[in-house]
């Protein structure tokens, strides 16, 4: 009886070496682990901000609208940059892997849905499906390997109250400047960083989103902005079975004026997402063509 119970506490104390072993690595790799993914986090931020109005992806989504979308790149341009930084670690863990659980569930949904490109990294084009399996890596990783849970003699239930207060007074700090996020998603930032990227021509919005429509003709409005100081002529565009964009072509543009454009659009009764694109012809030689994107949800005849 002796041994039996001296077996069980031998078995005890190595399975407590054991994770006491794993602790140490973990503790150990996290610095290039914390430094490398907030670097992934700084870089899709500024991928995402560069391709605001480039080629996003459907807007019947919330998590694409504007305003969402600006969020997205507050929040990872912020947890990347406090990573990097190494302040209160743990609560940067902590809010660094609910940041990827919750893009995790993002990717997940477009990948449902059918959408080609989730908008993760901006104007590159990526499957939601793969971005969905590097977020389940990092979760992975985050799980694995993260800071020392505990600092000096804290208690269990002191190290929990520490994170908790830090990732509220993060949430606070987001909720602050989340009225700047709102606003500048509400006047239109693409236009705006369209014209700061040095782009002539601009189309807005640059995805026509007709929502979930049974299938059938639809017409949409677009607005092309000419940011030239020369007036430019649109001589043409797509002209096919699934989309019209010569209904009111030619037509010319005023040096730094805007002009709105109806495009026919059809989709047949099949359900499903419909994506495409679309082009229009200019006299402009350093742009002679420009382009935009357009959806639909066909959903079945009421």
């Amino acid at each position: 009886m002796q041994r039996c119970e001296y077996g069980r506490h031998s078995d005890r104390r190595v399975a407590m070496t054991r994770i006491a072993a794993m602790d140490r690595l973990s503790t150990r790799a996290w610095p290039a682990v914390r430094v490398a993914v907030g670097l992934l986090l700084v870089g899709t931020a500024g991928l995402k901000l560069a391709g605001i109005g480039v080629d996003p992806v459907p807007q019947v989504y919330v998590l694409s609208l504007p305003s969402w979308r600006l969020a997205t790149i507050e929040v990872e341009a912020i947890v990347g940059l406090w990573l990097i930084a190494g302040l209160w670690q743990r609560a940067a863990w902590v809010c660094a892997f609910c940041l990827f659980a919750v893009l995790a569930v993002a990717s997940a949904y477009f990948s449902w849905m059918g959408v080609s490109s989730c908008g993760c990294f901006g104007p590159l084009s990526v499957s939601p499906t793969w971005t969905l399996a590097l977020d389940a890596a990092l979760l992975v990783t985050l799980l694995a390997v993260h800071p020392p849970l505990r600092e000096g003699h804290e208690t269990r239930k002191q190290a929990i109250v520490a994170v908790i207060a830090n990732v509220l007074a993060f949430a606070g700090s987001l909720m602050t400047i989340g009225g700047a996020t709102l606003a500048a998603g509400e006047i239109g930032i693409a236009p705006v960083l369209a014209q700061a990227r040095g782009e002539r021509l601009v189309i807005d919005p640059p995805l026509v989103d007709l929502g979930e429509r049974p299938g059938g003709f639809y017409v949409a409005n677009i607005r092309v902005r000419n940011h030239t100081d020369h007036a430019v002529r649109l001589t043409g565009g797509t002209y096919d079975c699934a989309c019209n964009t010569a209904l009111a072509l030619p037509i010319s543009i005023p040096p730094h004026a805007e002009v709105d454009l109806p495009i026919r659009l059809a989709f047949t009764d099949f359900p499903g997402l419909r994506e495409g694109r679309y082009q229009l012809l200019t006299d402009d030689d350093e742009e002679p063509t420009i382009g935009g994107r357009y959806t639909c949800r066909v959903v079945p005849q009421p």
